[in-house]
């Protein structure tokens, strides 16, 4: 729920708050103890920081998600329209190109 509530208060341009639910997610069900479903909250986490605007901080998740085993692929964003303002970053068009391999 937390991840989610950031996702919504991004939207709403809470971005402290936003931030803070998305990060309190991440601690709930960090890695070390759920290698799969921890996945899920560092993805939202990206997201929070790409709606708002926190492009460094989004790639930083999307580059740790890409390093690691997780459902996400590069193939996923691509094609997942919620990132389409990273689309023109550089950074991002060099992480995909590097995990595309």
């Amino acid at each position: 729920m937390h991840s989610s509530l950031g996702i919504a208060l991004a939207a709403l341009g809470e971005k402290d708050l936003a931030v803070q639910e998305g990060i309190r997610a991440t601690q709930l069900l960090p890695v070390s103890r759920d290698g799969v479903y921890s996945m899920l909250y560092i993805f939202d986490l990206a997201l929070i920081y790409t709606i708002l605007g926190e492009y460094d901080s989004a790639l930083d998740k999307i580059e740790y998600l890409f390093s690691t085993p997780s459902p996400y692929s590069p193939a996923w964003l691509d094609l997942d329209p919620r990132w389409e303002r990273l689309k023109k970053l550089p950074r991002y068009v060099r992480i995909l190109q590097d995990f595309k391999k």
